[in-house]
């Protein structure tokens, strides 16, 4: 093993522990799989270290499988593939879409903020033009419901010119403010 590897990297000293954590604990493994040039040993280091980071829940995982002709467990893409069919739940769309046309922005929530959650949960659920549902979410649900009539108004706004126009309200609402408190 190279001496890269042998290095602790910070954030990854906690084990996976829970299945809804997979995707994002899975996307931090990737990132220390590079950073620490893991991706330039074999197939059998790269299963056992994801087995032992993943910690005693994957130490089992791989005896269901080892039967499969198609998974050989030195095989890191097959090994990680059966790992997320076994830690991710199958997605209900249905399930998906509700939580995602019930997302309404939170007082005191910026618009950045809401917009990353509501990328984060539409890719969730399966639509074609995920771009276009993100862009009339954002005009109902804002908090500004002035801003949102003004939306509703330009028939063709995209959902970049939409993030674009609420992230500046936001910006001069909060200018205005600090001016008021100025002028006091």
């Amino acid at each position: 093993m190279t001496d890269t590897v042998k290095q602790p990297f910070p954030g990854l000293e906690q084990q996976y522990t829970e299945p809804p954590e997979w995707p994002e604990w899975k996307q931090r493994f990737a990132r220390y799989w590079l950073i620490t040039k893991l991706n330039k040993e074999d197939g059998e280091i790269w299963v056992n270290y994801l087995i032992y980071h993943v910690g005693a829940e994957a130490e089992k995982i791989p005896t269901q499988f080892k039967s499969d002709a198609e998974v050989h467990v030195n095989d890191y893409e097959k090994v990680l593939k059966k790992f997320d069919e076994h830690f991710v739940p199958r997605n209900n769309v249905v399930n998906e879409r509700a939580l995602f046309r019930h997302r309404i922005q939170k007082a005191g929530e910026t618009v950045e903020a809401y917009v990353t959650d509501l990328y984060h949960i539409v890719n969730k659920c399966e639509y074609g033009d995920r771009d276009e549902h993100i862009r009339d979410q954002l005009i109902f649900s804002i908090q500004d419901k002035e801003l949102s009539r003004k939306l509703q108004f330009k028939p063709n706004i995209t959902v970049e010119r939409a993030i674009d126009m609420a992230m500046y309200s936001e910006i001069v609402t909060h200018q205005v403010a600090a001016q008021g408190k100025v002028q006091a």
